[in-house]
């Protein structure tokens, strides 16, 4: 996987690209060797707005070549835009829209993606608690 970033002021850029390969994805469990590759990339932009609330957004996608032995160009993309608030030192709450996308992966029997072309559009929410002496600091303090 290779990554990068950038943080100029308040606004952080981040990205990355990277690859996967299996080539028995049921590790010898089971009659086949039925392997996986895929390729997977993303962006972030965050702009911290005050110390303690920030927003954000990110695609990140990733591309098969094969799926279970069988070649095959299935796609997955997936965008969120949001915002965080650190409530206090160690403690944050995240809320972002996100748009989840499926596609081309007719034809290849995956069980965990379930009906064809799925989609997911919706709100989530997280609260996050770190424990420690170092909980959510800035690199800068």
């Amino acid at each position: 996987q290779f990554d990068g970033g950038v943080k100029i002021y308040r606004l952080s850029l981040s990205s990355l690209w990277g690859w996967y390969r299996d080539a028995d994805t049921n590790n010898g469990l089971t009659a086949g060797t039925p392997a996986e590759k895929w390729t997977y990339w993303g962006a972030e932009a965050k702009v911290d707005l005050t110390e303690r609330l920030w927003v954000a957004s990110r695609y990140s996608a990733a591309r098969s070549s094969i799926i279970r032995g069988v070649l095959k160009d299935g796609k997955v993309g997936r965008a969120q835009i949001g915002f965080g608030y650190k409530i206090a030192e160690g403690m944050l709450i995240k809320a972002e829209y996100v748009d989840q996308r499926y596609q081309d992966f007719k034809g290849t029997n995956q069980s965990y993606i379930g009906s064809q072309d799925p989609r997911f559009r919706g709100v989530i929410t997280e609260f996050g608690v770190k424990f420690g002496a170092t909980a959510f600091r800035n690199k800068d303090e």
